[in-house]
């Protein structure tokens, strides 16, 4: 990957200078661009685009595996956050059916002194 052409739609023209996951440096042809970061592979989805079909290929399958990673932390997030709604709702239902039962308890206990 290191040394091939790649082309972003507003930079034009550049070489991929370094990789360093997540991220791709490229030094552009521009002058006074310099040299750009991008997140490897997103870049790729709208912005880069190698000039190589083989690596254009292999980087739009790399893609799909990012996006489906990407759904399943999502997932995984939401079940997570829904699990832990669960428990405190849970939880607020324990205390109070405990502040009921102790409030029922007081109640009951100062009936029988009344009646005594």
């Amino acid at each position: 990957m290191i040394g091939k052409t790649v082309w972003h739609k507003t930079f034009g023209k550049g070489e991929v200078c370094a990789y360093e996951a997540p991220y791709i440096r490229v030094c552009f042809e521009t002058p006074g661009l310099g040299e750009k970061s991008f997140l490897y592979p997103a870049a790729f989805e709208s912005f880069l685009r190698f000039e190589d079909e083989v690596l254009e290929t292999k980087v739009k399958e790399e893609l799909e595996k990012f996006r489906q990673t990407e759904q399943e932390q999502r997932r995984k997030r939401k079940e997570e956050l829904k699990r832990r709604e669960e428990e405190q709702l849970a939880l607020i239902r324990e205390q109070t059916k405990a502040k009921r039962s102790t409030a029922k308890t007081r109640s009951i206990a100062k009936n029988s002194k009344a009646q005594v």
